[in-house]
């Protein structure tokens, strides 16, 4: 296991504590390339912009800040992670950003395909996913970087009515999630 991959797999063994985040902003800065340090600049400020209120003076600006390394860096971070290029500011190829790093997404069939998205849940700590429009036939994944997902919402797709389906995929995880139109 490479550093980099030693210190995502901590942020991920520990979701809700920003100093493994934080240790990996350093990470980057020291190790990486324009794109990273600005990653890294990222994150650090994602993760203080996570702890004010709307109306702190420091809030806008780094909102602002934020913004403007996402529409700079977005494609280059995307591209090593597999997620699709920028569409919004603060929703990126269906990932929502939080405290450095996507934590809300939406899937369809055809986001399933398993050694992509796979890719792409090493470099994001997702914990909020709305699976949508899967069809009947459409294998509900059993990965084991779900298991800190909080959430899992269905929207219009056959797994609405698939209790049986839906309990396969949640006896993987850890936590009891809170499943929308399903269960």
């Amino acid at each position: 296991m490479t550093d980099e991959q030693s210190l995502l797999a901590a942020i991920h063994a520990n979701p809700d504590d920003d100093l493994p985040r934080l240790v990996y902003a350093d990470w980057l800065e020291e190790s990486g390339d324009e794109a990273a340090q600005a990653r890294a600049e990222f994150i650090r400020h994602h993760v203080r912009l996570a702890t004010l209120d709307e109306i702190d003076p420091e809030y806008d600006t780094l909102d602002q800040r934020c913004r403007e390394l996402l529409e700079t860096h977005w494609s280059t971070w995307a591209a090593d992670s597999g997620t699709e290029d920028p569409n919004s500011a603060y929703r990126y190829g269906y990932y929502q950003m939080h405290r450095g790093f996507s934590d809300r997404t939406y899937l369809s069939d055809t986001d399933l395909d398993e050694s992509t998205f796979q890719a792409s849940l090493l470099r994001h700590t997702l914990t909020d996913i709305t699976l949508c429009n899967l069809k009947a036939d459409s294998p509900l994944p059993d990965w084991p970087r779900l298991q800190n997902v909080r959430k899992l919402f269905f929207y219009n797709d056959a797994y609405e009515r698939d209790e049986v389906s839906v309990r396969r995929l949640l006896s993987h995880r850890r936590r009891s999630a809170n499943c929308g139109n399903s269960i």
